[in-house]
């Protein structure tokens, strides 16, 4: 998840988001390949569903395609539109790696 703030002040956000998944795909140290996808608010909620073990109606109204995706991929790099992902349905969730502040 990318920081909707450092986002917005990016006035190249396609390079901002390709760099964050490039960074850590030169940090993957895996035996498996890794499917990277950066995943950002855009609907101005914060994505608190984020931070969360399981659903909270309380935090989510909007559920499908409240978050906008970057992903980079054999021969695809971009802004991946219109999928449908229904927020309920991404649990259970887990934090990889965190910016420290």
């Amino acid at each position: 998840m990318v920081n909707s703030d450092d986002l917005a002040k990016s006035s190249d956000k396609e390079a901002l988001l390709a760099s964050v998944l490039q960074m850590t795909s030169d940090h993957w140290q895996g035996s498996v390949e890794c499917d990277l996808a950066a995943v950002f608010d855009q609907n101005g909620c914060g994505l608190k569903c984020m931070t969360r073990e399981s659903f909270d109606p309380m935090l989510c109204s909007n559920t499908i395609d409240c978050m906008g995706i970057f992903k980079t991929t054999h021969g695809f790099n971009g802004f991946v539109t219109g999928c449908q992902i229904d927020c309920r349905k991404m649990y259970p969730l887990m934090t990889i790696w965190t910016k420290q502040e």
